[in-house]
């Protein structure tokens, strides 16, 4: 999995839509993922109602348990299984759920994953 640092506020551009978006946890914490149960979710998983990701419903969101931080992650994808890529938001995520979501990820060996952390 790599690692980058943003540039030019890439974190900060994605604040407004996680602001202003009804949050929709679909994923709870703890929860098993619908096709691989094996996969369970660390952090609260969801999306932003009313917009479209790159897999063509809502944004994708982790929705962490912090009170301040705004976006503190991005998480961008490439699924050969499926055939997409996407990017998806760590909204107020602790320094823990921020590490339990990259070893989430970990595990997925197939699927190609950048980290880009603030």
């Amino acid at each position: 999995m790599a690692n980058l640092r943003p540039r030019g506020g890439l974190l900060e551009r994605g604040r407004q839509p996680l602001r202003a978006g009804r949050h929709v946890v679909d994923r709870p914490a703890g929860s098993g993922h619908p096709r691989f149960p094996e996969w369970v979710y660390p952090v609260d998983y969801g999306y932003l109602a009313g917009t479209v990701g790159g897999d063509g419903s809502g944004i994708d969101v982790w929705f962490g348990s912090g009170v301040d931080g705004g976006v503190t992650a991005l998480v961008c994808t490439i699924d050969p299984h499926k055939g997409d890529s996407e990017i998806t938001y760590l909204w107020r995520c602790t320094p823990r759920e921020v590490e339990d979501v990259r070893r989430f990820y970990g595990g997925q060996e197939t699927m190609k994953v950048l980290f880009v952390e603030r």
